[in-house]
């Protein structure tokens, strides 16, 4: 009996040592989780290098994360990285074909490349997924008002001033959730 409790010893502190090493016991879902949430304080300092890094760190510890790839998106299209905001938001996608920010972001940026028909598509999607966004209305009558689709453009206007009566003010800049200007990105989300 007097050798078996040294053993115990031993394996307890292996095991703290596991325990320390690996983050406390935590998950990689709620490493995660933690790194968006600096991710997203260091985005609203303006730290975007940090916020990014913390973003990318959260998508390593949980591949499936949506809002660890879309925040990663959105950092990187404010720092003018679109083809990489492009390829964040995607990944979103995949994760979850029906996140309506992520489409609308792509949407953006479909239509600022001038893929105007695919901008519509998607924010049709995006509209699709959620009824009550007056950014992707807006923004798919503006689309619709370029290709000539008249009657449909002012429809889907009509629609974001309904649901969101600042866009019908003069001068308006269209906003997006949150009252980002709608020719950005969406703000960050959190798990």
């Amino acid at each position: 009996m007097g050798r078996r409790m040294p053993r115990l010893v031993l394996v307890a502190g292996l095991c703290a040592v596991v325990l320390l090493t690996s983050g406390c016991g935590k998950s990689g879902q709620e490493k995660a989780a933690d790194l968006i949430n600096q991710g997203i304080a260091a985005q609203s300092a303006g730290n975007l290098d940090t916020a990014a890094a913390d973003f990318l760190e959260a998508t390593k510890e949980d591949s499936k994360n949506k809002f660890a790839f879309y925040n990663l998106g959105v950092v990187y299209q404010q720092q003018g990285k679109m083809v990489d905001a492009e390829f964040a938001y995607r990944i979103a996608l995949q994760k979850d074909p029906a996140f309506p920010q992520a489409l609308y972001n792509v949407a953006l940026l479909r239509s600022k490349a001038g893929s105007t028909q695919e901008a519509i598509d998607l924010y049709r999607q995006a509209i699709a997924a959620d009824p009550q966004f007056a950014a992707a209305y807006l923004n798919l009558g503006y689309a619709l008002r370029s290709v000539g689709q008249l009657d449909e453009a002012t429809t889907n206007i009509n629609k974001a001033i309904a649901l969101d009566p600042s866009l019908a003010s003069p001068g308006a800049t269209p906003a997006a959730p949150n009252s980002t200007p709608a020719g950005d990105a969406t703000p960050a989300a959190t798990p």
